[in-house]
Formats: structure tokens, C-alpha cells, sequence
């Protein structure tokens, strides 16, 4: 019965530390994943110096309405794109893509709306901070061979009436609709997103100079959230007087994260402190109720080794099971509490994450058997015989 009680202490401990340890982990896994999408992306630029010289912005034809800008209305500088190349190599940084966005006054009703250039040399970054597939609402996306078609923003298309196979007035050329998308929170939004080439020949019949190879934003994507100020303040940098804006506020969220793992680890020391007192408390009561048969048993012969291998090997044959049954009871709980509660969790966290945190938890268990059993062995094996006997 002391047996099944010291087990059954264990299988209570460990279960209640899993559950508990799963469900912070996949709290923090959804909200790594939130953040990552939307705080480790952010756009850099230079903006424009009234004083410096023109041909920096490209010297639009209609400067009062037209050029290069970003949210919600900086003028920007235009930058070489062999600038890709150094902000690439920066540690922190994962993906990066050049980005042209310009504002057009549309000549027929005057109105003005903002154009994009997609990119296709560097497609991965740009589908993962300016647009993608997977926002179209409608339509197709851009595809090998496309040239003089567009993809439009929801909101604009709402706004004129715009539909798949809609055609829309840049410069002076008709582009028909092929896509409709909503980028939701992504780093760069345009009303209307074109292809490099075709971008690149109608923003050209705006400026009094062509453009030379150059980019007025850079979109980048860090190496999650925790390296996206490092990075962010190294790309600044390279722009010389740049600026980089992200998607969220950077800072409290990389501290929130922080925080969160804080909370995780000070949970489990306190669950590991408060098991091992357990543990300890219920093996020295367990030596204490049986210092006669341990002094029998010095009595007729056995060694101090012996008696105190027996302790030991018994605390850890009870942690070894509990810790392995709490485990399990602990696992099932969680997947009853996450589905109860209608999470999801990934196929990744179920195969890796799970397991991997189960087996450190029983193998914690087993460390604080052992330490919990070497003071109750050690005075088992400095019992003395005659002194304990006396008392039967």
C-alpha cells in the first residue's frame, strides 16, 4: 500500500505537470506562430530630403499626386537594388525581395491609387510579405509567361466595381483583371499589383528619367520575432539613414514573448520543487515506518551498501512507474482539454514536441527519485541494530 500511495503520488504529480506544461507550450506555439506571421516582416526605405536632389525620386511629371512612397504617405528615395545582396547577408534576416510602389493620378477621372511591382526573381519573399496565392479571393495568380495582367486589392475592386476579367487604366494601356486578392496583414499592401516588367514600363512614362535598376522599398523577413529588431536595426544601416517599419509593434511583443517563457519555467520550477518534497517526504516516511525489518536485516548480515542500493532502487522503480503512468494520464488530459476547448494543434506538435516534453518530465521524475531516496538511504544504512530493536 505505501507503494501504490508513493506511485499514485507520482502519477498525480507528473499528470498535472504535462497537462499543464502542454498547454502553456501550445499557447505559446499558436502565439509564436501569430507573431512570426505578422511581426517578423517589415519594410525598409529611405525617405525623401525636400533638399536633396530630384533625381532621387526619379523627378515624377505630376510630383503633387504622383511617386514613390509608403504607408501612409512618405515620399521615398529611390535605392539600387544591389542593395538585396547586403541585406540578404545579414544574419538575421531570412528572406528579402526589392519593391516598387508608386502612386498614380488616373488621368480619365482623376482619382488616385497606388500600384505595385511583383517581383519574380525573388518570388519566395515576395509572396510571403507583399502577396500570395493563398489571398486570392478570385481568379488566378500570376503565372510563368503572364505579362500585361493585374491583380487587384479587395478593397479597390469594391470600390470600382471590379471584377475578374475587369480591366483597369494605367497610364495610358488597358490591363485586364486576372486576380483578386486580400493581403490582410501583410508588409506591403497596393491597390493594384503588376509584374516588375510591366510595372517598371508604366511607372517610366511617369518619371522624367527612367528607372536604373532601383527600388524604393525593400521587403524583408527576419529570422523570427526575437531576431527582427537586431535585424531591423542592422538593415537601417546598410540603407544609410534608412528606416524600417514592421507589421506590429516589434519591441512589446518580442517582451511579451519573453515573458511567456519566463512564466513556463517558473511554473515547472515550482511544480519540480513542490514533487521533489513530495517525493522526499513520502520516501523517509517509508524508511521510517520500516526501520525494523532494515535493522533485521542489518542484524542477520546485510551490508550498509546493500540496505542503501535497496532504498535507492526502490525510489526509483516507483518514480519510473508513476512518472510513466502520470505521463500518459497527463497526455490524454491535455488532448481533452485542447479538444474540449476546439484548439488545433499540429501534426508537428503531436509527433515532436509532445513526446520530447513527456520524456524530459519522466526523466525529471526519475532524477528527483533518486534524490529524494539518498537521505532516507543513507539513514537506513547508519541504523543500528540493537538501538532499534529495543524498542520492538
Amino acid at each position: 500500500m505505501r507503494s501504490f500511495g508513493a506511485v499514485g503520488g507520482y502519477l498525480l504529480a507528473c499528470s498535472f505537470i504535462v497537462a499543464i506544461v502542454l498547454m502553456l507550450q501550445f499557447d505559446l506555439q499558436s502565439k509564436h506562430a501569430t507573431v512570426n506571421y505578422m511581426g517578423a516582416r517589415f519594410l525598409a526605405y529611405q525617405p525623401f530630403v525636400r533638399t536633396a536632389d530630384p533625381d532621387a525620386i526619379g523627378r515624377p511629371l505630376d510630383p503633387v499626386n504622383e511617386g514613390f512612397f509608403t504607408e501612409p504617405t512618405i515620399v521615398t528615395r529611390l535605392l539600387p537594388k544591389s542593395l538585396l545582396e547586403q541585406i540578404a547577408a545579414i544574419p538575421e534576416v531570412r528572406t528579402v525581395a526589392p519593391f516598387l510602389l508608386y502612386r498614380f493620378k488616373q488621368g480619365e477621372n482623376g482619382h488616385i491609387f497606388s500600384v505595385g511591382a511583383y517581383d519574380t526573381k525573388n518570388q519566395d519573399a515576395a509572396r510571403r510579405a507583399l502577396v500570395s496565392p493563398a489571398d486570392l479571393i478570385s481568379g488566378a495568380f500570376f503565372r510563368a509567361g503572364d505579362s500585361n495582367v493585374v491583380l487587384v486589392d479587395k478593397s479597390y475592386a469594391d470600390l470600382w466595381d471590379l471584377k475578374v476579367g475587369s480591366v483597369v487604366v494605367i497610364g495610358d494601356m488597358l490591363y485586364p483583371v486576372i486576380g483578386i486578392t486580400a493581403s490582410h496583414a501583410r508588409t506591403a499592401r497596393a491597390d493594384v499589383y503588376m509584374l516588375w516588367p510591366d510595372a517598371l514600363a508604366a511607372i517610366n512614362k511617369r518619371l522624367g528619367r527612367p528607372l536604373a535598376d532601383e527600388a524604393n522599398i525593400f521587403l524583408v523577413e527576419a529570422n523570427g520575432i526575437e531576431a527582427a529588431p537586431v535585424a531591423m536595426k542592422k538593415v537601417e544601416a546598410v540603407l544609410q539613414q534608412g528606416h524600417a517599419n514592421p507589421v506590429v509593434c516589434m519591441l512589446p511583443v518580442v517582451k511579451f514573448m519573453g515573458l511567456s517563457h519566463e512564466t513556463l519555467k517558473l511554473v515547472l520550477a515550482i511544480v519540480s520543487v513542490l514533487t521533489i518534497f513530495f517525493a522526499m517526504n513520502s520516501q523517509w516516511t517509508t524508511v521510517s515506518e520500516r526501520r525494523h525489518e532494515i535493522a533485521i536485516l542489518k542484524a542477520i548480515g546485510w551490508k550498509d551498501a546493500h540496505i542503501f542500493l535497496q532504498i535507492i532502487v526502490e525510489s526509483l522503480l516507483v518514480a519510473l512507474l508513476g512518472s510513466a503512468l502520470g505521463g500518459l494520464a497527463g497526455y490524454v488530459g491535455f488532448l481533452a482539454i485542447s479538444t474540449s476547448m476546439g484548439a488545433r494543434v499540429s501534426l508537428a506538435y503531436y509527433v515532436i514536441r509532445a513526446p520530447l516534453t513527456i520524456l524530459i518530465i519522466m526523466l525529471t521524475a526519475l532524477l528527483t527519485g533518486i534524490l529524494a531516496g539518498l537521505l532516507p538511504a543513507s539513514r537506513a544504512a547508519r541504523t543500528r541494530p540493537a538501538e532499534v530493536l529495543r524498542t520492538l
